[in-house]
């Protein structure tokens, strides 16, 4: 009996030696997680470029499908002898230019599908965000073509969300810092001290856009929770008394 079993104890061992010989010899595909993008109002073409980029290479997918120029046509390389992609944009539909066609290929792909090639494109906006997606424009567009894509087409919707992303944010506020301390003060995500930091710089910054903050109607009497708020609360409650 215990040669039997030994016999298939070494079976065993070999079955999953030999299969785990077969996974270590087929290449492995990493899958990425889309990164937000540190782009601003300040972008430049260069910035766009280099971050499409990486969407195209990377986490957006692309060349799964495009680099092989079998399911769907090689943006990198010549096709049909109309050059890359950059090239050949602008000829693809009838009074659309390069960075609309594109910007609809990856938005509405079944809108025009290119002769020979099935409508397997998907919508890139259920995986990218609009900036990712602007910025993989720019990058084809460059593929032997001139980069039209700017700052501008990052919409304010989109710089704002980037701005008020949930990461912590580090604010010089002598108010918020402990009693001895000095320098900037880091705030985590999730209060509204957080988002008013936010608004006040990081937003400002991305966005350009500067942040009014109107207080409430106040009302008079105790305050229990005085002790509690930060110096510039307690200077917008007491001059909104006074108005």
């Amino acid at each position: 009996m215990w040669r039997t079993n030994l016999k298939i104890l070494a079976l065993t061992l070999g079955v999953l030696a030999f299969y785990t010989m077969i996974a270590n010899v087929i290449p492995q595909l990493q899958s990425e997680v889309p990164a937000a993008l540190d782009l601003t109002s300040n972008a430049s073409p260069e910035a766009l470029v280099a971050a499409g980029e990486k969407i195209y290479n990377g986490a957006g997918g692309c060349t799964a499908c495009h680099g092989l120029g079998t399911r769907a046509p090689n943006m990198l390389t010549d096709y049909a002898g109309q050059g890359p992609i950059g090239a050949r944009c602008g000829t693809r539909e009838k009074g659309v230019d390069c960075k609309a066609y594109l910007y609809e290929s990856m938005t509405q792909p079944t809108k025009f599908v290119v002769s020979g090639f099935e409508p397997i494109m998907p919508d890139m906006r259920r995986q990218l965000s609009e900036d990712q997606i602007w910025a993989t424009v720019a990058y084809l567009e460059s593929q032997g073509g001139e980069v039209t894509v700017t700052a501008d087409d990052l919409t304010t919707r989109d710089l704002l969300a980037h701005a008020f992303r949930r990461s912590a944010v580090a604010v010089d506020d002598a108010s918020r810092r402990r009693l001895g301390t000095s320098g900037t003060v880091v705030m985590q995500p999730g209060s509204l001290e957080w988002f008013r930091a936010v608004a006040n710089s990081r937003a400002r910054i991305d966005s350009g856009l500067v942040a009014r903050f109107v207080p409430g109607l106040a009302a008079g009497g105790f305050d229990p929770a005085a002790n509690y708020r930060a110096f510039d609360e307690q200077l917008e409650r007491l001059d909104a008394r006074t108005r």
